[in-house]
């Protein structure tokens, strides 16, 4: 008798130091007992004296140690942490009855998995009919304590398997997944990491639904695809297939749309597809919303990009003039500053030429204050002059007069060239502020898409304004972003919403010239699966390795048209409006020299003549 109950005591503690050691492998705070049988209200007392030990050696992880009934395994699992431990302890009955149930709802698929089975069991049988999903960590302790030798049974080791199921259809997987030993503690087969020991999907079909929107995705059929031909995400989707070994079947919705809640609450489009079951995979640049999110799951992000409002370019730069453009290049002080140093240096050498003339210092000439004028303008213009004085103050002024006019010249060609030849547009508006303010542009999106989701379920104040007042009607917007694109080539009054990313893309395929004017609002762009799928797991993990050894960048580089910042840039020519403003002042300068020159000639005959007949008029007056 003590004997047997020796053996009970050992089997206590090695069970125990199985979950101890499975508890600190996955770093889990929350260890729940699964059981089926009640005895006068209490537990069973082999599991309550389990539980207990669990306690004491889960003390130092501060991990909680319960138990639960099968019957309470939903309401109860539901409310857990992330990563619990829930040990069953049930019979083949309960757990297809309660447990092969919650195993199926994905909801529970963070939660590990244990359960204790005799070395005889046969797993296949218990199995039967029992979906273990994907993305699920269910152990099987094979626990040997038939040995006749208590010793033999203290060092016996403890083979530990997983099992699961690549599809509801496939048959059950069972792969070692570790031993333990009271002396090594648990000695794992393979990687510790989920998806390093399962990264084959066995060639099951998978059902995607797609549409067909360059650059990020190219179908052989838009209507009735059967494969993949180009594209951003085509290409990440083919390495995927290709090494987590599965096929794809390709489906489009009947409105080729990503999709909305109608009226009813239901969901059309790509995303109705996903939540009625039609396809496990969206395979499009899918936009987070908080709606969206309750119920589909989203990958890791393959883009993050803020929006823009894509609008036709606002005019030609042919037809704008400039009329003071030549005077731009300086600010209004420094004009300033030209025309007080043309009036002062001219007085100010007239004076030292005239105090050197009186102090009989030889070689000084003094010039008239007109030709001096004229000197220090032909300075400043850096035509130069012939000085006859050696007067040496007369010389230091001119050369610092020299040195400003390099300066100065130099700063107003260098300001006049860029002036004439880069442009720069001034946009429309900026912001969504200044389109709701300008009030005079019709706002379209994708129908059907996040984008709408933005504006329709809003709660800021901005947006609902604009959704209000000056958004396209839903009947009336564009089905693709290229159709939007070339609405706005068509319409100089339409604006297009859309991820700014995409509009990059698509900007070197419109008709005609576009700006992208960017708003605060920012959006990540993925895949999306539906809530709870086995395989996004599995997917991301993929996208992360794709991501960290560089290849997604190789792909957009790739599959990604160049911008019109990357590609060569052209000679620039000097348009006629930016030499008009010159051209012109030059015309009225030459017509008033000609005036002048007239008036010049002429103004003697005139004065002679005014003269004469004054003398005429004198003697009449007299006489009256």
């Amino acid at each position: 008798i003590e004997q047997v109950h020796f053996k009970m005591i050992l089997e206590w503690i090695r069970t125990a130091a199985i979950l101890a050691s499975l508890q600190k492998h996955y770093a889990s705070r929350d260890v729940r007992f699964v059981y089926e049988r009640r005895l006068h209200g209490t537990l069973p007392q082999q599991l309550y004296r389990i539980q207990a030990l669990c306690w004491e050696l889960h003390k130092d992880t501060a991990a909680t140690v319960s138990a639960i009934h099968v019957e309470q395994l939903t309401k109860v699992l539901k409310r857990g942490a992330d990563r619990q431990l829930a040990v069953l302890v049930v019979g083949e009955e309960s757990f297809k009855k309660y447990v092969a149930e919650e195993l199926n709802k994905r909801s529970l698929h963070s939660t590990k998995w244990i359960m204790f089975v005799e070395p005889s069991t046969d797993i296949n049988a218990l199995f039967d009919g029992v979906h273990v999903p994907f993305n699920t960590e269910l152990l099987i302790i094979h626990m040997e304590h038939d040995s006749n030798s208590t010793m033999d049974m203290i060092g016996l080791p403890i083979k530990i398997s997983e099992v699961y199921r690549v599809d509801s259809t496939s048959p059950l997987r069972v792969a070692g997944f570790a031993v333990w030993s009271p002396h090594l503690g648990l000695l794992l087969y393979k990687h510790k990491a989920l998806y390093n020991r399962r990264k084959n999907l066995e060639g099951i079909t998978i059902n995607v639904t797609t549409v067909d929107n360059y650059p990020i995705i190219s179908l052989d059929d838009p209507l009735n695809p059967k494969q993949l031909t180009t594209g951003y995400f085509s290409d990440i989707w083919k390495i995927l297939q290709e090494s987590l070994n599965f096929t794809s079947h390709f489906i489009v919705p009947p409105d080729g749309a990503w999709g909305v809640k109608d009226k009813y609450g239901n969901w059309n489009g790509m995303i109705g597809q996903l939540v009625r079951g039609e396809a496990e995979v969206g395979l499009a640049e899918f936009s987070m919303t908080k709606e969206r999110l309750q119920d589909l799951d989203f990958a890791d992000p393959l883009f993050f990009s803020c929006y823009a409002m894509v609008v036709r370019h606002p005019f030609a730069s042919d037809d704008v003039v400039h009329w003071l453009g030549f005077l731009e290049p300086f600010r209004p002080a420094v004009w300033y500053t030209l025309g007080i140093i043309g009036l002062i240096f001219p007085i100010c050498l007239y004076f030292i030429l005239k105090i050197a003339k009186q102090m009989m210092i030889k070689d000084s000439e003094l010039e008239d204050p007109g030709d001096i004028f004229l000197d220090v303008m032909r300075t400043i213009c850096q035509q130069g002059r012939e000085t006859k004085s050696r007067f040496l103050p007369f010389r230091i002024t001119y050369a610092w007069l020299y040195y400003a006019a390099v300066v100065l010249l130099a700063s107003y060609s260098a300001a006049l060239v860029s002036f004439l030849t880069v442009q720069t547009d001034m946009p429309p508006f900026r912001g969504l502020q200044g389109l709701a303010d300008d009030g005079t542009y019709t706002l379209g999106v994708t129908a059907k898409s996040g984008e709408w989701d933005i504006f329709s379920s809003a709660t800021n104040p901005l947006l609902k304004e604009i959704f209000n007042t000056i958004m396209d009607p839903p009947e009336k917007l564009p089905l693709s972003s290229e159709e939007g694109i070339a609405r706005c080539c068509s319409d100089s009054k339409y604006c297009f919403f859309m991820a700014n990313v995409i509009a990059e893309a698509l900007q070197v395929k419109a008709s005609c010239k576009v700006d992208l004017l960017r708003s605060s609002i920012w959006t990540s762009l993925s895949l999306t699966f539906r809530k709870n799928s086995p395989y996004i797991g599995i997917i991301n993990h993929q996208l992360r390795l794709l991501r960290d050894s560089g290849v997604l960048k190789k792909l957009r580089k790739k599959n990604w048209p160049k911008t019109k910042l990357d590609q060569p840039r052209p000679w620039t020519s000097v348009k006629f409006s930016g030499v008009l403003p010159i051209l012109l002042l030059l015309s009225a300068v030459y017509i008033f020299a000609t005036l002048l020159l007239i008036l010049e000639k002429n103004l003697p005959k005139w004065l002679c003549f005014v003269k004469k007949m004054i003398k005429k008029c004198l003697p009449r007056y007299s006489n009256n």
